[in-house]
């Protein structure tokens, strides 16, 4: 029954309101507590952050999105229930999709 989902309020960090004890002891609510939450201020532009949503959905929409899996670096794609968040009170995997980026290292580091 959708009356028995919980819901919250998200978060929201405005960088441009400098980083007082307030803020920071929002950031780290939002962080340990939420687990996600807005970022407001931060200056990108809306036509940017549209493009960037439109190739994301781009990506999702990919056949081949397998290809994108870099194993060993735990980079690139992971599919709909490969990753279990809690396996103490999950039996399948995560209802999401998936794209880890990272800082690019050498495979033998």
């Amino acid at each position: 029954q959708p009356s028995q989902i919980p819901t919250m309020t998200i978060p929201t960090i405005f960088l441009d309101k400098g980083f007082d004890a307030e803020q920071i002891k929002l950031l780290q609510h939002a962080a340990f507590d939420v687990g996600f939450f807005y970022l407001d201020g931060h200056g990108i532009d809306d036509a940017f952050l549209s493009q960037v949503f439109e190739q994301s959905a781009a990506l999702f929409r990919l056949d081949n999105k397998q290809a994108l899996a870099d194993k060993v670096l735990n980079r690139g794609y992971t599919a709909m229930g490969e990753e279990t968040l809690d396996p103490s009170v999950q039996t399948t995997g995560d209802t999401k999709e998936g794209y880890y980026i990272g800082k690019e290292i050498a495979t033998t580091d």
